[in-house]
């Protein structure tokens, strides 16, 4: 059966004891603690992210449980269990207002000051109480049971298995506070100078893992500088081919506007064949009305001499009935042949007009023809509209293809070839 806390009822050899050990301090020359050539001590950087994590502490606890389960000396003060109230010397208020420095636990930062794992949470497993344990959970005891009776949890003492404080830490750095009341003896004072150097080890470990996560950031500022690097270099790239793009695209608009300018001309210049056609189509008509009277000239003509032959042939017969008036007669036929031959040398006259007009005709029906040929070659059997839709169509696909290995470079919010 535990002994109670009976108050200051001690034995004198305790009390002097315990003042010898708060008289007599710890010298801080024998605390040493390795340092690694590993470690950057230049870098600035590392220093203070090694600081920050040496120097992060919990919040001061109100109370403070220490192990109540280790073998004690006579004159170390029993704990109440964990069912009563809290002793009289637990540390309700800051240290320094206590009267007598025997009930005071040495402050030993290095072993009794949590010190959170960079990548652990710093929460305990335990949920917080009412006597606020739950602040320092190496204080406690390995079979410590819960004196919460709203926890309503199994006893499950904390082991290197299932508690998150423990399972990082070797066993020689687990608090054990059963070393307070021996803070006098020499072997308890090197066992704590050994906890010391352990507890430093294990920050140097830590000041290790945070100069390797620091190279790490550094190694990725560097990779995002060249990422950065890269795409300014593909931004300019970028805006070298929407340069070279507009540039592209105002050359062929040039190009289709030369072609709409030509399509003009080509139009004025067919208009124009055309005028031309209906006006040899009209100066053919007048060629045909006068060739017809010409001709019918000519068959008035030849009536007329088929008549004046048919004449002399009664003459001839007239002369050779009527001898006497032949001299009449050949006077008269003299005066015919004259006739005749004037007659003659008009129907000449107006067979080479025919065939002038002929000729004539046959070169304008050539010319007609040839431009009708070079009107139906161009046209090819359509229209005007079908045939300057369709080069239209032509010169807009050409413009199209050479614009496409250039649109595909582009940024998708260009705008499109067929929209100028």
């Amino acid at each position: 059966m535990k002994r109670r806390w009976q108050g200051d009822r001690r034995p004198a050899q305790a009390n002097t004891s315990s003042t010898q050990a708060h008289s007599d301090p710890i010298p801080p020359a024998k605390i040493k603690f390795e340092t690694s050539s590993d470690v950057d001590t230049d870098d600035s950087e590392g220093e203070q992210a090694s600081e920050s994590a040496i120097t992060m502490k919990e919040p001061e606890p109100k109370r403070a449980r220490f192990d109540q389960g280790a073998p004690r000396t006579p004159s170390q003060p029993q704990l109440s269990s964990p069912n009563t109230a809290t002793p009289r010397w637990a540390p309700s208020q800051p240290r320094a207002s206590f009267k007598d420095p025997r009930n005071v636990v040495p402050h030993i930062p290095h072993i009794v000051t949590p010190v959170p794992l960079p990548h652990r949470p710093a929460s305990p497993r335990v949920a917080p109480t009412s006597n606020n344990q739950h602040q320092f959970p190496q204080a406690r005891s390995r079979h410590y049971a819960p004196n919460n009776k709203n926890e309503r949890r199994p006893y499950n003492p904390p082991t290197p298995q299932n508690h998150s404080r423990f399972d990082q830490l070797p066993d020689a750095d687990r608090p054990d506070p059963s070393l307070y009341s021996q803070v006098g003896d020499n072997a308890s004072r090197q066992t704590l100078f050994q906890r010391a150097n352990q507890r430093g080890q294990f920050i140097q470990a830590h000041m290790q893992r945070i100069q390797q996560v620091i190279m790490k950031e550094k190694e990725v500022n560097e990779r995002l500088a060249t990422a950065k690097k890269e795409s300014e270099q593909q931004k300019q790239e970028l805006e070298q081919l929407r340069k070279q793009h507009e540039e592209d695209k105002q050359s062929l608009q040039n190009q289709l506007d030369e072609q709409t300018a030509f399509g003009k001309d080509m139009q004025t210049r067919k208009n124009n064949i055309l005028a031309k056609k209906r006006l040899h189509k009209k100066d053919a008509e007048e060629l045909r009305g006068e060739t017809a009277t010409l001709q019918e000239k000519l068959k008035a003509s030849e009536d007329e001499i088929a008549s004046l032959k048919k004449s002399i042939t009664q003459t001839k017969k007239l002369n050779a009935d009527l001898g006497v008036e032949k001299r009449a007669f050949k006077d008269k036929k003299l005066e015919l042949k004259q006739t005749v031959n004037e007659l003659t040398q008009e129907q000449t006259e107006l067979k080479q007009k025919v065939d002038t007009m002929s000729r004539v005709k046959g070169e304008l029906e050539a010319k007609i023809g040839s431009q009708e040929r070079f009107i139906s070659f161009v046209l090819n059997g359509r229209s005007v509209e079908d045939v300057e839709r369709e080069m239209t169509e032509s010169y807009r696909k050409q413009v199209r293809d050479a614009l496409r290995p250039i649109a595909s470079h582009s940024s998708p919010r260009a705008p499109k070839p067929e929209s100028s």
